[in-house]
């Protein structure tokens, strides 16, 4: 086994990104832009801190921030398997599977 140095790492990381963009391009835009309206969303969810305050404001931020954890193990979790198991052999398993419940409680 030949180790590698930083340069063809990160060649060979940008050259598996541009296969995804091009295989994935409607995948690859959502990605983008639930990463760049997330915390739009956070900011409109999070409670003011003028009196009354209540614990039960908090409810629908932490529920949010639950879905935007679960969603985004999902996102990455899918490009994993899309850049280690080659194109055809992604859709073997169904994202929902095991593999990803297992993956979401690493995270």
């Amino acid at each position: 086994m030949e180790s590698i140095t930083l340069g063809q790492c990160v060649k060979g990381a940008w050259r598996d990104g541009w296969r995804y963009l091009r295989h994935r391009p409607a995948f690859a835009i959502l990605l983008a832009l639930y990463t760049w309206l997330s915390p739009f969303a956070v900011n409109a969810l999070r409670p003011d801190r003028t009196p009354p305050f209540r614990l039960l404001t908090y409810v629908p931020l932490g529920v949010f921030e639950l879905m935007d954890s679960a969603l985004f193990a999902l996102l990455i979790m899918h490009a994993i398997r899309f850049v280690l198991l080659e194109t055809d052999s992604t859709n073997a398993q169904p994202i929902s599977g095991p593999s990803y419940w297992r993956f979401l409680g690493c995270t």
